[in-house]
């Protein structure tokens, strides 16, 4: 595949080829596929149709193939070193850089001194794409004077009614959302390019919201990942899994967990554990204890957590409910050396991603600074807040991922599944399993077992490929696993 600057257009390429020969191609709806596509014509057609301003509608929403609610993952080749979107985010920015300084050269050929800078301030009014910004370089007169067809789109390009505004330049935004979300990299500064006002109108109509913070953030994201210390039969024991740190305020419209959006980024959380991280958290008997427990206690003295709402230490500032005050307890769980890999299920759940917002959003930052504000985005490169109540995130929406990272199933349907297979029905399985896990046993085969079982009673599970990477957006949900209605 190679993009051809001059028709704006991508042009299918043989391995053996200096040059593309193969017909001219749009990516499609599903974001796997390409068709056809007619050469561009000599000038840009800026379509005048009027009507209600539109924002692309979820893809249930959708009657037929339109543009998807999520910006798809593009196939990837086994020959390549990195994926298609990311090398189509490159191509679009090495392909706006050398028409810029193409255009620098035109409009300085009279002996004017303007910079790079300059001429891309000079574009941003009209919101051009690559395509169009071909055509500008083409007939764009040496004093600076754009065409009459620019100075048209620059009015339409800002014109809610015109349905057709962001055909051209949302194909250029999806790559790069794809590479920011999931490589970490964005190529193309759309701030620097596009007017404040396009581009806020451009990222609703791709799918974005913004919350009271004045974060981006989407509702469309079917998952995210996360390794945590914490056994999946303590969340199906408590319903919920709270946030394990409090990020404070200033990214989601209500409590924030964070997460990743690739598989193997959760697993180099879990690679880590015990030597970089997750050690304190160990001090802790459950996720509902505020203060740690304390290694000169013994085994003997360890508090039973429902004895544990009593304030040790006087502190009687935490209105949380369920919060467990009591201090002086053993840590049952000090001596753990395994962490878990979970997969949650985000649909319909509002989701702040970092790179996303960093590159796109950047903004808002700064005016939050002017005014004292506390909008702050994730850290991480392929981190997100997920917003949660103050309950937690629900556990019929958390699935434990194997040791193999081949497998999950959903912590509810594991729980119950060791109950299944046990003579008691007192006590399952999973207790045994997870006191094993508590004393410091490498039992994850347990875990896995569990998961296989699940499987094997025709419950739901969710299997990757092996050998390539996951991420958020390769996540589907088989139609009978009905979006959960808690949070």
């Amino acid at each position: 595949m190679e993009f051809d600057a001059a028709m704006g257009l991508y042009r299918a390429k043989l391995r053996n080829e200096l040059t593309a020969s193969g017909p001219w191609l749009l990516l499609n709806a599903d974001g796997k596929t390409w068709r056809l596509a007619s050469p561009a014509q000599k000038r840009p057609v800026v379509d005048e149709q009027s009507g209600p301003s539109q924002k692309r509608p979820l893809i249930e929403e959708q009657p037929g193939p339109s543009l998807p609610a999520i910006p798809p993952r593009l196939p990837s080749a086994e020959t390549e070193t990195a994926p298609i979107y990311v090398e189509m985010a490159r191509t679009n920015a090495e392909v706006r850089g050398k028409l810029l300084e193409q255009l620098q050269v035109r409009m300085n050929s009279r002996g004017a001194h303007n910079s790079l800078e300059e001429v891309a301030a000079a574009m941003k009014p009209y919101n051009l794409s690559n395509r169009q910004l071909t055509q500008m370089l083409a007939e764009i007169q040496t004093d600076g004077t754009a065409p009459q067809w620019a100075e048209n789109h620059k009015q339409t390009s800002m014109d809610e009614t015109n349905v057709n505004r962001f055909d051209d330049t949302y194909q250029e935004l999806l790559p790069e959302i794809l590479s920011l979300r999931n490589n970490g990299q964005g190529f193309t500064d759309f701030n620097a390019n596009f007017t404040r006002p396009y581009l806020d109108g451009l990222l609703a109509y791709a799918g974005y919201n913004r919350n009271k913070y004045n974060c981006l953030y989407r509702t469309d994201i079917p998952a995210m990942f996360r390794g945590d210390d914490r056994t999946p039969f303590e969340f199906v024991r408590d319903g919920h899994m709270l946030p394990r740190a409090d990020l404070g305020e200033g990214s989601t419209s209500q409590k924030a967990v964070s997460a990743t959006f690739s598989l193997l980024d959760a697993k180099k959380y879990i690679s880590r554990f015990g030597k970089q991280s997750g050690i304190e958290e160990l001090q802790y008997n459950t996720q509902y204890h505020k203060y740690p427990g304390d290694l000169n206690n013994t085994p003997s003295r360890d508090t039973d957590l429902s004895d544990g709402d009593s304030d040790g230490g006087g502190s009687g500032s935490d209105n949380e409910s369920g919060r467990v005050k009591e201090k002086d307890y053993y840590p049952k769980r000090h001596n753990q050396s395994i962490a878990f890999c979970y997969l949650f299920d985000t649909r319909n759940i509002e989701i702040v991603p970092a790179r996303e917002n960093y590159h796109f959003n950047r903004d808002a930052l700064e005016q939050s600074k002017k005014t004292g504000g506390k909008t702050w985005f994730p850290d991480d490169d392929l981190e997100g807040h997920i917003s949660v109540s103050t309950r937690g995130f629900s556990a019929d929406r958390i699935w434990l991922v194997n040791s193999t990272f081949t497998r999950a199933a959903r912590v509810n349907d594991i729980y119950s599944q060791s109950y299944d297979h046990t003579e008691t029905s007192s006590r399952g399985e999973a207790d045994m399993i997870e006191e094993m896990t508590w004393a410091g046993a490498n039992n994850m085969g347990d875990y896995d077992a569990l998961i296989d079982q699940v499987a094997a009673a025709n419950k739901p599970v969710i299997n990757f490929p092996v050998g390539k990477e996951v991420f958020s957006n390769d996540v589907v949900f088989a139609p009978d696993v009905a979006t959960p209605a808690s949070v």
